[in-house]
């Protein structure tokens, strides 16, 4: 889909990404923000940023997904080594565990969802 998109648009759709606000971006891609936000109006550069959004979150829910292997590791050395402090890295890995767990329950209803919208209606 980027074809459809000029070289300063797809500079806009990787600012979007990388910055905080919509002001910030348009200026990173030296463009005013009345631009961008025309350009958010546009379907094909909406698109983009969508597709390029869950890109992202898919590259990060993989490396939480990673995460846990080794959250699992060191919860277990943290039970098994009593000298430890133990709040914090407990608290640490609980997270990692329950973000790990939760981008799962997202794959999973994202392929269900899938799933779904090929089946004919």
């Amino acid at each position: 889909m980027t074809n459809e998109l000029s070289l300063k648009q797809q500079k806009a759709v990787a600012a979007l990404l990388d910055t905080r606000t919509i002001a910030t971006a348009a200026q990173a891609v030296q463009i005013s923000e009345r631009t961008l936000y025309r350009w958010l109006n546009q379907d094909a550069f909406r698109d983009e940023v969508k597709q390029a959004r869950r890109a992202a979150v898919a590259q990060a829910t993989a490396r939480l997904q990673n995460l846990s292997s080794s959250a699992v590791a060191t919860l277990e050395q943290m039970l098994t080594d009593s000298v430890q402090p133990t709040v914090a890295r407990v608290g640490a890995v609980r997270t990692a565990l329950q973000y790990a767990s939760r981008a799962s329950a997202v794959d999973d209803l994202s392929d269900r969802l899938a799933a779904l919208e090929k089946e004919p209606q």
